[in-house]
């Protein structure tokens, strides 16, 4: 599974990898509020920064969750990547949720980003690549940096992130 990411990087592709790491807790949204209530981490909405938030549906918006790598439940999770991947530098772990369904701003990482689901599905689109791809729960996806992309939902979801750097 970790020589398909790695290969992937080195070719600059998107990896999807069905059913590759399941958690064997429940990350679910009552697991974010204990998160956020015995935790420092920090939280922040992604909005397109020109539109900005419709505050008529702030809900609707993408809200992110850094450096979670240590809280329980997602630190064997992040130990399973940063094992399978010992010649990268692995960033931080990051949760990425919506409560009901929304579109994520098309948007260029510097960084290769892995994406594990973790609660309900996810939706990748690779415009320039014409690529869709639905990430369920224990799918890991490689987004490769360079190329842009967005996330889309039907429903409200959860995703663990991490970036991975060559150098």
């Amino acid at each position: 599974m970790f020589d398909k990411i790695k290969k992937a990087i080195r070719e600059s592709k998107v990896c999807h990898i069905p059913n590759a790491i399941v958690s064997e807790q429940k990350i679910d949204f009552n697991y974010l509020g204990s998160l956020l209530n015995n935790s420092n981490c920090k939280s922040k909405i992604k909005v397109d920064r020109e539109l900005g938030a419709n505050e008529n549906d702030i809900l609707s918006c993408p809200f992110q969750i850094r450096k979670v790598e240590n809280a329980n439940f997602i630190a064997p999770l992040h130990n399973i990547v940063c094992e399978g991947l010992p010649d990268l530098r692995i960033d931080q772990a990051d949760i990425f949720f919506s409560m009901k369904r929304s579109v994520g701003v098309a948007h260029v990482d510097r960084e290769n980003s892995l994406i594990l689901g973790v609660y309900k599905n996810t939706i990748y689109r690779f415009e320039n690549q014409d690529l869709t791809v639905v990430v369920k729960p224990g799918d890991l996806l490689l987004s490769p940096s360079g190329h842009t992309h967005f996330a889309m939902s039907y429903q409200e979801r959860i995703i663990l992130s991490w970036g991975l750097y060559t150098n």
